[in-house]
């Protein structure tokens, strides 16, 4: 899919980027840079390399996810075919285990005609950091459009796809690093959606909108209930050591 020309929101969140440097950071974070240079727009495979943890795959396996209310609690989410639909009420879902940096391939379709949260969900890295998935015609600020890191940054490109099409999400992901219980380097992320770059190494300072408290610990990958049925499929993930 060709990317859409800017809109103004995004015109304006383009140039503040460029005022702030290469993907907002501070230029003395010795992190900066660590995810960048990964992922290319050409070199996106959807298909899981070896090596990589599938999360989803076609045989619609949830064994890699929890309920986030709890781990004794069902998953509710009707999964057919190899394809992950929210079920509105019934709470997110975040993987069992623990992610640190890694490499993340996810598609998803936002639901058509959206309903009244427009198609409202989120991929939360480390349970901490959302990147926002929303259908893209939705009235609604820049940085929390579709692709927008929740309340932090809008995306340098207007890349959404229509309700209703499969999209693409490709993510690499560093998280935060701490010594002696100090945070010391920010969590950084790139990402791409629908093979267009959409964050450049961004350097996230805190905890976006809902997701729990930065600290030492690691934290599971979460895929936001928002009471619409936003589909998932496809999802694999690399661990990385950046």
């Amino acid at each position: 899919m060709s990317p859409l020309p800017l809109r103004p929101w995004l015109a304006a969140a383009a140039a503040a980027a460029l005022s702030l440097g290469a993907g907002g950071c501070d230029r003395d974070d010795a992190g900066a840079g660590a995810t960048r240079g990964l992922l290319s727009a050409g070199s996106l495979p959807a298909e899981a390399p070896a090596g990589a943890m599938v999360l989803l795959g076609n045989g619609g396996d949830l064994s890699a996810w929890r309920s986030e209310r709890g781990a004794g609690e069902p998953i509710t989410w009707p999964c057919e075919g190899g394809v992950l639909t929210v079920a509105p009420g019934a709470g997110s879902l975040v993987t069992r285990e623990p992610l640190g940096d890694f490499r993340l391939h996810l598609e998803f379709r936002i639901p058509d005609p959206p309903g009244a949260e427009s198609g409202n969900s989120g991929v939360y890295l480390e349970r901490r950091y959302e990147l926002q998935l929303l259908d893209r015609d939705a009235d609604v600020k820049a940085r929390t459009a579709c692709g927008a890191i929740y309340e932090f940054r809008a995306p340098d490109t207007d890349a959404a796809a229509a309700a209703g099409e499969w999209q693409r999400l490709d993510i690499v992901f560093r998280s935060a690093r701490w010594r002696g219980g100090a945070k010391v380097e920010s969590a950084r992320v790139t990402a791409f959606l629908n093979g267009s770059l959409i964050h450049d190494d961004l350097r996230i300072p805190d905890k976006t909108g809902s997701g729990r408290e930065e600290s030492p610990a690691a934290q599971p990958l979460k895929l936001q209930e928002h009471g619409s049925r936003v589909q998932f499929r496809n999802i694999w993930v690399v661990p990385l050591q950046l």
